[in-house]
Order: structure tokens, then C-alpha cells, then sequence
């Protein structure tokens, strides 16, 4: 039997107005095969779907969505209206996610925000700098090799009606070892 090894990794790369490089992290945008996420207020993925079923509080899930306010939903729900703010006391049954970050944001202001994803299978560099990653921070982890993931980035995204200040960027990555 083949254990598997499910991750969630973020990373806030940096907020306010401090820059860091983010060369030791993975790679992202267009060049490096990236889907862009549509510049709409409010902007909702279509249904994702991924390769490997991600488990997550006892159910696995091969869909996803992205919410650009920082939400990645998982499974085939229909989400019509999402709040802007946590919906009431967690666990939410009917409201399954994760939040890299909950913020009311809007990249439709400018041209320098971008929401990135993509799943990981093939791309061996991406795996490896993963892979490191994980054994980074879970030394007892060390014979771990990831062989899928999924990334998701919020590349220097402003605060709604925000005057510049406050950019975030944020990576956030699902992984196993199966």
C-alpha cells in the first residue's frame, strides 16, 4: 500500500510595502505555464478540474474553483453569492474551502495585479522545488518526494478601493507524494 502525503503550503511573499524576491519559491505567471485568472470584480474560476483527488476533512475532491477575494472552494457546488467576510463559525458543512488569505480585493484597477494557477504533474523543476519546500518544513519528511500539485498566486493584489498601498502576493499549493 502506498501512503500518501497531502500538503497545504502558503506562502505570504510579501504585504504592505517591503518586496521579497520570490526566486526561492515556485515559479509563476504566464512563462511558466500559468492559467490567468479573469480581471473581474468579484471573479469566480469556471470548475477546475484536477488530476489527483485532493482528500480534505474526509472527502476527496478532483474539482476546484478559485475565488479572487482569496477563497479556493473545492467540489462541484454551486456558489452563487460568496461573502466578502467569514459566513459564520467554522466548520461550514455547505461551504467547503480553504483561505490563503479572506480579503475584499479588486484587480480590476490596474494592470500590475494578477491572479495565477495551474496544476503541477510534469514540470520535474517545480516538483523538486516543492519537494524541498516540504522537507524544509517537516524534516521527519525527508524520503517525501511530491509528484503532483496545485498552485494558485495572488500576485501583488490591492485591497478594494485601495490607493496603491497594501499589495499582497501570496502562493498557495496543494501537493502529494502519490
Amino acid at each position: 500500500m502506498i501512503n500518501s502525503v497531502f500538503f497545504l503550503f502558503l506562502f505570504e511573499l510579501y504585504a504592505i510595502q517591503s518586496e521579497v524576491q520570490p526566486s526561492n519559491f515556485v515559479p509563476y505567471g504566464i512563462d511558466s505555464g500559468d492559467t490567468p485568472m479573469d480581471r473581474r470584480l468579484n471573479a469566480l474560476t469556471p470548475p477546475i478540474k484536477i488530476k489527483a483527488l485532493f482528500p480534505y476533512f474526509n472527502e476527496k475532491y478532483d474539482e476546484i474553483k478559485l475565488w479572487s477575494h482569496g477563497l479556493i472552494l473545492f467540489g462541484n457546488q454551486t456558489y452563487n453569492n460568496l461573502p466578502h467576510a467569514v459566513p459564520g463559525r467554522f466548520p461550514l458543512p455547505s461551504f467547503i474551502c480553504v483561505s490563503p488569505y479572506w480579503a475584499d480585493t479588486d484587480i480590476t484597477t490596474d494592470q500590475n495585479s494578477n491572479i495565477f494557477y495551474r496544476e503541477i504533474d510534469t514540470d520535474v523543476n517545480a516538483l523538486l522545488i516543492i519537494t524541498d519546500m516540504v522537507k524544509r518544513a517537516y524534516p521527519a519528511l525527508t524520503s517525501q518526494r511530491m509528484f503532483w500539485a496545485f498552485v494558485a498566486t495572488w500576485d501583488r493584489v490591492p485591497g478594494h478601493e485601495s490607493s496603491g498601498h497594501g499589495r499582497t502576493k501570496y502562493i498557495s499549493g496543494y501537493n502529494n507524494n502519490k
